[in-house]
């Protein structure tokens, strides 16, 4: 699984005007996802970051449905950093105290264990159970809090 893997770039609001990417970073036993969304529809002009850097245990193969080979594995979450690229959203995400911190343009900060908005982060140690599926130079994941994953989802990831 070595090697920076990325998705495809998509609209995540209903007018069109932010669209998302999603990649993947493994090497050894470190692993990052990088959920970042951007300004335009190529995903070249990025206004938010957000990476989970994780500590990789790979585990056993298993057969999927459809006969092909996976394999199954644990993430140990490390940190989620989140960034802003704007001055804009920095100064907002500021003002509305957004996961308690003082934001500054183009600084990352560790929000892991934090709620931000409505929703509270993943702590530090966390675990999340995976299952990934590859074939040739596409990946495919499936993700669980228990061990009880058993599929992969239909998103595909690239070989870079």
């Amino acid at each position: 699984m070595n090697g920076t893997w990325k998705g495809a770039c998509d609209s995540t609001s209903d007018d069109n005007s932010t669209y998302g990417a999603q990649s993947f970073v493994s090497s050894g036993t470190s692993f990052s996802a990088d959920w970042s969304q951007f300004s335009d529809s190529e995903c070249s002009t990025k206004i938010t970051g957000n990476i989970d850097a994780f500590k990789l245990d790979l585990g056993d193969a298993y057969t999927l449905a459809d006969g092909n080979t996976a394999h199954k594995g644990v993430v140990t979450l490390v940190s989620t950093l989140l960034t802003y690229y704007t001055s804009t959203l920095a100064n907002t995400a500021t003002s509305d105290s957004f996961c308690g911190k003082e934001w500054v343009i183009n600084t990352a900060q560790d929000i892991a264990g934090l709620t931000c908005g409505a929703s509270t982060q993943d702590s530090a140690g966390a675990k999340t159970y995976i299952l990934y599926y590859i074939n040739g130079t596409s990946l495919q994941f499936g993700t669980s809090t228990a061990d009880n994953v058993t599929s992969v989802s239909s998103t595909v990831f690239t070989k870079q």
